[in-house]
């Protein structure tokens, strides 16, 4: 096999070792038993998230209204954590 050949094969196969992605969530994978982690939901997302019966959501972003917002997409409601002071 040929150098251009191993890396092309390389790169056509990197998708397989990314996380799946669910509807509203990308790179989602469920890292043990009881933790999940993903890019941000979408309201999508969240929904998803409820009905698999996530509890807890960590939002390391700043608080804003659409933190609130997503809080209440979650029953019971989600406990975020907020990077600013």
């Amino acid at each position: 096999m040929s150098y251009r050949s191993g890396i092309l094969l390389l790169l056509l196969g990197l998708p397989a070792f990314s996380a799946s992605s669910v509807p509203g969530i990308n790179n989602f994978d469920q890292v043990n038993e009881q933790v999940y982690r993903g890019a941000q939901p979408s309201d999508e997302g969240f929904r998803y998230l409820a009905k698999i019966g996530v509890k807890t959501v960590l939002d390391l972003r700043e608080a804003d209204s659409r933190a609130a917002a997503e809080d209440a997409l979650l029953s019971p409601p989600a406990c975020s954590t907020s990077t600013s002071p």
